[in-house]
């Protein structure tokens, strides 16, 4: 599930006041990561689904994480063992689980562990790749998710940028998107007393 559909089913489900709670627990847990040299994606996920109802288990090999991680996210179910050990994997759940993520550091772990997931449990299965040309290659192979880290950066990115021009009063005209949802190209108005208005374009 990407994040966005995440988010609309969180809104959906949450009064305000708790999905702004659940919107800043992931925030909090993102910064935590980063402030620790740990995956913020892994934390901030975990954050979103802290309070949803969601039975959440994490299984982290290195003791130190395992134990910052049962700290920051007291809800969840923290595991200090290897998450690609099948046996662990079973006794844990797995043939009843809803949803399988693999998010370790390495492509080929993920990948291992989401296809022995799509062999043993009916659930959604969602792997972290760093390489984006792969992704239409783990679809065809049964994985149900992709997540990119380039791809979420791009997403911030894009958030924060439009954010940005919407406060300065340049707001988004409209957007394109091209090469098959690839990318996206968006149309500005420089509005006066935006900060873009001072400079001169190059002929």
């Amino acid at each position: 599930m990407k994040r966005e559909k995440m988010e609309y089913r969180l809104k959906k489900e949450l009064d305000a006041a708790r999905y702004a709670h659940t919107l800043g627990v992931e925030q909090t847990a993102r910064e935590m990561a980063r402030q620790f040299g740990e995956d913020e994606e892994k934390a901030a996920l975990a954050g979103l689904l802290h309070d949803t109802g969601v039975k959440t288990t994490i299984v982290e090999h290195h003791s130190e994480k395992a134990r910052w991680l049962s700290e920051a996210l007291p809800a969840a179910n923290i595991i200090h063992g290897d998450g690609t050990d099948q046996q662990l994997l079973l006794s844990e759940g797995l043939r009843t689980t809803d949803a399988f993520i693999a998010l370790t550091d390495r492509d080929e772990e993920n990948l291992m562990t989401g296809l022995y997931a799509t062999q043993y449990a009916n659930c959604k299965v969602i792997v972290k790749s760093t390489r984006v040309n792969y992704t239409e290659m783990l679809k065809n192979m049964g994985m149900d998710g992709i997540i990119s880290p380039l791809q979420v950066a791009c997403n911030i990115i894009l958030r924060t940028v439009r954010a940005l021009a919407n406060g300065y009063g340049t707001a988004v005209e409209r957007m394109y998107r091209i090469m098959s949802d690839k990318a996206e190209a968006l149309e500005f108005i420089a509005r006066a007393g935006a900060p873009t208005s001072a400079f001169r374009c190059a002929a």
